[in-house]
């Protein structure tokens, strides 16, 4: 076999619907430039923990839609008990190609835009990893007229808001193997994925693969830290292989998913089915018969999510002022 073209990966993806119809589904969830359909694939249980994966944001980068071809393919035909359990408790939404103008040959959208620099979180700043970040629209990381001026990332936005998965991974390669975590994470959340890495440590040295280094994402505008800072899901961002141009031989694709598959399971780990806990509610005080402890921590009580949103805008305003006073420094 060889790399497919897009039009051969999507309907393969469709095949394994058509082979999986109780397991797979999907969706088109918005239009590229030139009118391309972008595809999301959903595999395993509706009702389980939301987990999430893309490739070729940057359309030249086509290993990554591969590897998520392969390990769809191992979600639903592997013996594996890992396998078994991640099909039985997660809901695995892939998006095979972010990029569907670009794919398979060229790293930017058709308007000439990175899409992994145009979102509207800190669409403005400065990058300090991935290249960098440029206003020129000559430059291979030229992040677009305007935040979300491209129609895939804003169709994006609105997928992440739909889905809200727990987890979410955004692939590339190219450049050295590494796992990036979100930037400017609160330190509750910063202890938390650091925690992550651990387990994914310990199974990669179980499962006898390579064991990958994490650093802190530096981007702006990106499809990592976005989700994260707007919508409150743990975004991650890796390099799956490090040649320059990095799609290695066709035949090199199935032993890169196996280098890689401790990092997918653990992901899908940390997404376990939602189970709400039943509301409680503080006993009735006072005259009126009303709450006698302040609003927000009975907000912060009814609603988790907007304290941990609330945390991370806190901290994300704070570290930028800290960049702007070091910056006049």
């Amino acid at each position: 076999m060889s790399y497919r073209s897009r039009e051969q990966l999507i309907s393969d993806f469709l095949s394994l619907e058509a082979l999986y119809p109780s397991l797979v589904s999907h969706e088109v969830f918005g239009k590229s430039v030139q009118g391309r359909d972008l595809y999301v694939f959903r595999i395993g249980n509706p009702n389980g923990g939301k987990v999430m994966f893309d490739g070729a944001c940057h359309g030249n980068e086509r290993l990554t839609s591969e590897v998520l071809y392969f390990y769809a393919e191992w979600l639903l035909t592997s013996s594996e008990p890992a396998a078994k359990d991640i099909l039985k408790r997660n809901w695995t939404i892939i998006v095979p190609i972010v990029n569907m103008d670009g794919f398979p040959t060229v790293r930017k959208n058709a308007n000439g835009v990175d899409l992994n620099r145009n979102f509207d979180w800190n669409w403005d700043g400065e990058a300090t990893t991935g290249g960098g970040v440029s206003d020129d629209p000559n430059s291979p990381v030229y992040r677009g007229p305007y935040p979300l001026s491209e129609p895939e990332t804003r169709a994006y936005k609105e997928l992440w808001r739909k889905y809200m998965p727990k987890h979410y991974l955004n692939m590339h390669t190219g450049a050295p193997q590494q796992i990036w975590y979100v930037r400017w994470p609160t330190q509750k959340d910063k202890e938390y994925v650091l925690g992550v890495y651990d387990k994914y440590k310990a199974l990669a040295q179980q499962m006898g693969q390579p064991v990958y280094p994490i650093s802190e994402d530096g981007g702006t505008g990106n499809f990592n830290s976005t989700p994260y800072h707007q919508l409150g899901i743990y975004g991650w961002s890796c390099e799956l292989y490090p040649q320059v141009g990095a799609n290695p031989p066709y035949s090199e694709v199935p032993s890169v998913l196996q280098q890689w598959l401790p990092f997918f399971i653990t992901l899908s780990m940390e997404c376990p089915p939602p189970h709400p806990p039943p509301t409680t509610y503080p006993p009735l005080t006072g005259p009126l018969e009303i709450w006698s402890f302040p609003i927000v921590t009975w907000l912060g009580t009814l609603f988790p999510t907007i304290r941990h949103r609330a945390e991370i805008i806190l901290t994300n305003i704070k570290e930028r002022w800290k960049a702007s006073i070091q910056g006049k420094g």
